[in-house]
Order: C-alpha cells, then sequence, then structure tokens
C-alpha cells in the first residue's frame, strides 16, 4: 500500500488522520508518516488498511479515474 493509498482511503472514508489512527492502533503521527512516505505501513496495517479499502471500494481505480480525469480537462 502506498502513502498515496493510505491518504485516499482517509479522505475517501471522510476521516481524519487521528481517526484512522484510533482505528488501527496507531499514533497520529504514524499516520502523518505512511501518508508522507517516511514509514513504510506495517504488515499488519496494511491488512487492516486491505479490508477498510474492500469494504468501501477500490482504491486504485478510485485514484487512477480521477489523475485521467483531471489530464482530460
Amino acid at each position: 500500500m502506498t502513502a498515496q493509498d493510505v491518504q485516499t482511503l482517509r479522505r475517501r472514508l471522510g476521516w481524519t488522520q487521528r481517526a484512522l489512527a484510533a482505528a488501527l492502533g496507531v499514533t497520529v503521527t504514524t499516520v502523518a508518516r505512511w501518508e508522507q512516505g517516511a514509514r513504510a505501513v506495517t504488515p499488519l496495517a496494511a491488512t487492516s488498511l486491505g479490508l477498510l479499502a474492500k469494504a468501501h471500494g477500490p482504491i486504485r481505480k478510485a485514484t487512477r479515474a480521477r489523475k485521467a480525469a483531471a489530464h482530460e480537462g
């Protein structure tokens, strides 16, 4: 899971970094570092984030579609 994936999922959920951190049992600093690409997402956190993504639809497709639409306009 990339930094962009984490941020995209969090925003799509409408959650703050604090809310995502609480849901995953990590610190807000950890979520911020994931989103900045300064720290790799742990395997356990990646699994949890993957379950959130699955429950709310694919991340990568939404990101690609948004980027494609931005380049068309």
